[in-house]
Order: C-alpha cells, then structure tokens, then sequence
C-alpha cells in the first residue's frame, strides 16, 4: 500500500481515500511443544480501541515500569502532526481473555508520521519514541490533492514517565535532519559507544541519499537529544523498509534496507571502528527478491532455521492474488565483509501484505510468520476476500536445514485496512498476543487479539 508510489494526500481522508516498521525482545515459553500439524493457533476475538487517523505502526515497551506492555501507535493521517502519536497505557488483568487499555494520550510529531521505533536515547533506562515524518516540516511540489515530500524529519521524543504512572509522559519532539519521505526508522549502537544511534530511509531520493545515518551525541541527564551531523548513503529504488542487525556474527548491526521500486534488498555491512565520530558502513550489496507487484516495504530479520544467523523476510503489498512474502536464507560467513544469501524463497499471505514480523507464537522455539493483510476481510472469526485480516504462518523448517518450510497460512480477523502489527506478551500468560494498527478505521483503529495457544484440528 504504503507510498503508490511516493505520493501522499493532502488531507486525512484523502489518506484514506487513496488507500480504498522495535521494541524489546518477548520471551515464549520453552515447555510448550507447539502446535502439531493441521490444529490452528486460537485467538479470542479482536478487541478495538480508537488511537487516531490513519493509524499505522505500533511498537511496545513497558513505560511505566509497571511490569505490562504499554503500545504507542503512530497515525499517517496527521499531515500536520498534531495528534500524531498516540501511547496506550496497559491495564490488563493477568492472564485475562481480551485487553484492556486506558486512553489514549495523543503527542505531536512531524508531518505525516510513517515511521515508528524504540529506544533508549539518554541512557536513563526508558525507551523513548523515535518517529520518521514523511512530509518533515515542508511541503512542496504540490499536485491536485496531492502533496510531495520534500525533506523529510526524525523526531524524538523522550520518556519522562514515572513508575507505574497511569499517564504517559514524553518531552516535545526534537526534530533532526533526515532525507525527504522518511518512511523507516532503526536504531542500534553503530560505534559501540555505549549509546544508541539512529538511521532512517528516505523514500523520495532516487538513486542517491535513501539511507541516512545519525551518531548519538546525547549527554546522560540531558532532556535535549543530540546527534551527529546526518551521513547518507546511497541504496536502491523508493527505500522505505529498514532493520539495524547483525549479519555477519562479527558483534556489530549492519543495515539491511527494502528498495520498494527496486525489487531488491540492500544490505551495508558495518565498518564503523568503536568510538568513532562518524559512521562506515560498506557499499551496498543488493540481493533479489522477484518482482512481485513491488519490492519489499517492510523487513523483519530473524534466525528461521536455527543455524545462528539471522534471514531476511518482506511482504510484497502489490502483489496479484494472494499475497507473497519472500525469505533470504542467511548464509554469510562467520565475520565475512562480504554478504550473501541463498536464492530467494516464497510463500502466501493474504491481500496486500503491509507489515511482517517473526515471532515465536505457538511456543516450538521457531520464529513464526504474522503478517498484516491491508486488503483482506475479516468478519467475526472468519475471514473473506475483500476486507482486513492477519495471516500466521507456523514455522516448520527443520533445525540448521536450508529447506525452509512453513505450514499453509491461518487467517484471523482484525479491523479496517491492518497495516501495522506488533507482537507482545499483553496479559502476563507467556505467548505473544497481537496489536494490529488499522489505517481504515474510523477514527483510527487499534485491535488487540489475545493468543489462546494451540487448538484444535480444523
């Protein structure tokens, strides 16, 4: 869905209209066996909370410190950016059947936020919000109805919220200079300084600057954030999906980018010598991914079949039919400066996947598929042609084998337009459940499905 291509509306419900990537790492339990072939993995149905116009990515962190995940949510529809992030504050009772959340408090970003991350920038111990803003704090090139991006803004927002606080806190945004469309966000310690970084895509760069790259100057019990000044490199077509991790095993985060236009999958092994004033990463080298209606928006990096190096997996949203989700097997080399992959493997989602994620959700130690359908149907339980739902894919690829293997994909309802997913242990039981942001809702949706675990045969 995303950029179609590289344009956004100039109001919400031209949004809207047009339409018609965290956070800390869950623990699943290891006692549990899974669920056997052909038994489906149960949710209860979705419970709905309204979070702002257009919502689009969710991330979850505990900012409160209260032991539950809170959620934030970004929502594309505020072109101004007020009211462009909303954070919802857990209170569900452990173990309880469906999810209850206070309201939502609603900060300002940039313009048309796109783009939502973690992390913790001061060194206090808080993951703050980092947001990329699509339109930045100008508009230019302006077509009927339509609105270009012309450079593009990362704004921070840091965590001031205190202990078991039922009301988030966060300092105004500060605003830094990305690239313009910034549409990813991904943060880790790039010169292992002890303090987190930040890169980011930039979607409207054709060729030249789509990947930018800002060091963490930020002094502890600071309420300003700094930075370096912006370094850009070069990757493929309409970058907007972005993951900062290690590929290679040598202990440093590479950056691994989707090209949208360019059907490929850039990745930029990291250089950076410890304590460095400025970033190094290598050229890119791309790898394919099929031209399946469009390139990879969205990634998400984790081991798939246990053999200790992390693959690649991205959705294709323009895809004809069934959706496609393409995997690269990861088989670089142990601190090998030069990456590579196994030939390109393909598997189904639904319409229009938007967002993919991989998590352990039925409790067997391997990284499962959920995948947000921006244009399937749910109705109830069931889920139709033509309207949103949630697709998982169970994984069943054999430990350290090259044979990737996952069961036929289980489709569970959400609400209007899903775009976004997280997925996050909300109630205390140790499985992930799922909150899935909604960009068709009205008002903004959010819907929370709890994992009920294995059920039975279909």
């Amino acid at each position: 869905m995303r950029r179609l291509p590289g344009l956004v509306a100039a109001t919400a419900s031209a949004i809207l209209a047009a339409c018609s990537g965290s956070g800390a790492e869950q623990s699943t339990p290891s006692s549990r066996a899974g669920c056997a072939a052909g038994v489906v993995l149960e949710f209860m149905a979705p419970s709905n909370f309204q979070v702002g116009t257009g919502s689009w990515y969710a991330v979850d962190s505990d900012f409160n410190r209260d032991g539950r995940r809170d959620l934030a949510v970004i929502n594309a529809g505020a072109v101004t950016g007020a009211g462009g992030l909303s954070v919802l504050m857990n209170a569900t009772a452990p173990r309880a059947e469906s999810a209850q959340f206070l309201d939502p408090v609603k900060f300002t970003t940039g313009a048309s936020p796109q783009a939502l991350g973690l992390a913790d920038i001061d060194g206090d111990g808080l993951d703050d919000l980092l947001v990329g803003n699509w339109l930045g704090s100008g508009l230019s090139g302006l077509l009927p109805g339509i609105l270009l991006p012309s450079n593009g803004a990362l704004s921070v927002l840091l965590n001031r919220t205190p202990a078991g606080a039922d009301e988030p806190r966060f300092l105004p945004k500060v605003d830094f200079r990305a690239g313009p469309g910034t549409g990813g966000v991904a943060a880790a310690d790039f010169n292992r300084d002890g303090r987190i970084d930040i890169a980011t895509t930039n979607f409207n760069t054709p060729g030249r600057g789509g990947l930018s790259v800002l060091l963490n100057r930020t002094p502890r019990g600071t309420d300003t954030p700094a930075f370096s000044d912006t370094v850009f490199y070069d990757v493929g077509a309409a970058p907007i999906g972005l993951q900062a991790k290690d590929i290679n095993g040598d202990g440093k985060p590479d950056l691994v980018v989707g090209n949208s236009l360019g059907f490929t999958v850039s990745v930029l092994i990291n250089r950076t010598a410890d304590g460095a004033t400025e970033p190094d990463f290598a050229a890119p080298l791309d790898f394919a991914v099929g031209s399946f209606g469009n390139g990879p928006e969205t990634l998400d990096l984790e081991d798939i079949n246990g053999d200790g190096r992390l693959d690649v997996v991205s959705p294709h949203f323009f895809t004809p039919g069934p959706g496609v989700i393409s995997i690269l097997v990861n088989t670089t080399p142990p601190r090998a400066a030069t990456p590579s992959f196994a030939a390109q493997v393909v598997v189904h989602a639904g319409i229009a996947p938007e967002q993919v994620i991989l998590e352990d959700m039925d409790g067997d130690g391997r990284r499962d598929i959920v995948v947000a359908n921006f244009g399937e149907v749910s109705t109830g339980r069931a889920v139709v042609p033509g309207l949103p739902g949630v697709s998982v894919l169970l994984n069943r690829t054999a430990p350290g084998s090259d044979q990737i293997e996952f069961a036929p994909r289980q489709d569970h309802a959400a609400g209007s337009g899903p775009a976004g997913i997280v997925a996050s242990d909300l109630n205390g039981d140790g499985r992930p459940d799922l909150a899935v942001a909604n960009m068709l809702a009205i008002g903004g949706g959010l819907s929370v499905l709890m994992n009920q675990g294995c059920g039975q045969t279909p």
